[in-house]
C-alpha cells in the first residue's frame, strides 16, 4: 500500500520543471503498481504537454496490458476541447501517444485506426506505417491536402512503398472542386502524390503521369516531370524537361536545389537551368 501511494504522490512531480525526469525513471522502477497513478494523472486535464509527455514514456517503457489499456483511453480522452491553442497541444500529445503504441505490436492496430479515422491523428498514421497496416494508406494520403501534416503523412507513405501506388494514383485523379476551381489543399495533395510516387520508385503509374505532364495546375505538372525524370532516368519524355525548365524562374531555392539533384544523379543532360 505504501508504494501505490508513493506512486500517487511521485506522479505529481512530473509538474516539476526541474526534477520531471528523474521523477518519470523512480515512477518506471515501481513498475505495474504506477500504472494507475500514471493514468489518473494522463486524464486529469488536457495539453500539459512535457508533464504528460513523461507518463506516456513512462506507461510505454513499463509495458504490459495495464500500461496499453492507460494509454488507450488517453488517446481516446479530451476529444472535444474549445481553446484553440489548447486543443493543439493535446494532438500533439496524443500524437506522442500514439508514437510509443506502436511498440505494443499489432495489438495496437485497431485503436490507432479508430484514432486516425475519427481524429485525423498523424501519429497515428506513422505508427500504423511503423506496422505495416495497409487499410490506413487511404487515410494517410487524404492527409497530403494538409500543410501541416504533409511531410510526415509523406514520410509514413514511403514505408509503405508500392503498397501505396494505387492510392496515390486515385488522389492524383481526384480534383476536388470548389466553385468551378481547385482549391490549393487540392492541388498541393495532388502535386505531393506526383511527387511521392517518383520516389517509391514504382513504374505502375506510367500512363497517369504523363498524362498530368498536362494537367493544368503547374504544381502537379512539375513534380509529375521530376518524378518521371527520376523513374525514366535518361529517357524520360521531351515533354518533362520542357516541363522542369518552365519553372525555372518561379522555383523556391529548395525546389530548384531538388530539381537540380534529380537532373544531375540520372544524367539528364538535356535539362538546363538558365
Amino acid at each position: 500500500m505504501v508504494e501505490e501511494l508513493s506512486a500517487w504522490e511521485l506522479a505529481e512531480g512530473l509538474n516539476d520543471l526541474h526534477r520531471g525526469e528523474s521523477i518519470q525513471i523512480r515512477l518506471i522502477s515501481l513498475g505495474r503498481s504506477a500504472v494507475a497513478a500514471l493514468e489518473d494523472f494522463m486524464l486529469r486535464s488536457p495539453g500539459n504537454l512535457r508533464p504528460r509527455r513523461l507518463a506516456v514514456e513512462a506507461l510505454r517503457v513499463i509495458g504490459g496490458q495495464e500500461a496499453f489499456n492507460a494509454l488507450v483511453k488517453s488517446l481516446f480522452a479530451f476529444t472535444e476541447i474549445d481553446d484553440p491553442v489548447k486543443a493543439l497541444e493535446e494532438e500533439a500529445v496524443k500524437n506522442i501517444i500514439a508514437a510509443q503504441l506502436k511498440h505494443f505490436g499489432k495489438v495496437a492496430s485497431e485503436p490507432l485506426m479508430k484514432a486516425l479515422t475519427e481524429q485525423h491523428l498523424i501519429g497515428a498514421g506513422e505508427s500504423l506505417a511503423e506496422l505495416g497496416e495497409k487499410p490506413a494508406i487511404p487515410y494517410i494520403v487524404d492527409m497530403l491536402k494538409d500543410s501541416f501534416k504533409r511531410p510526415r503523412a509523406a514520410d509514413a507513405l514511403l514505408k509503405f512503398g508500392s503498397d501505396a501506388t494505387e492510392d496515390l494514383l486515385n488522389t492524383i485523379r481526384n480534383k476536388k472542386m470548389e466553385n468551378d476551381s481547385e482549391p490549393l489543399p487540392s492541388i498541393e495533395r495532388r502535386a505531393e502524390a506526383a511527387k511521392l510516387l517518383g520516389l517509391i520508385g514504382e513504374t505502375k503509374g506510367f500512363p497517369d503521369l504523363l498524362g498530368c505532364l498536362y494537367d493544368e495546375q503547374g504544381p502537379v505538372r512539375f513534380e509529375t516531370a521530376l518524378s518521371l525524370v527520376l523513374l525514366m532516368r535518361e529517357k524520360a519524355p521531351q515533354k518533362a524537361i520542357e516541363v522542369i525548365n518552365s519553372f525555372v524562374d518561379k522555383l523556391t531555392f529548395e525546389k530548384r536545389s531538388r530539381a537540380e539533384e534529380i537532373l544531375c544523379s540520372t544524367n539528364t543532360s538535356k535539362a538546363h537551368f538558365r
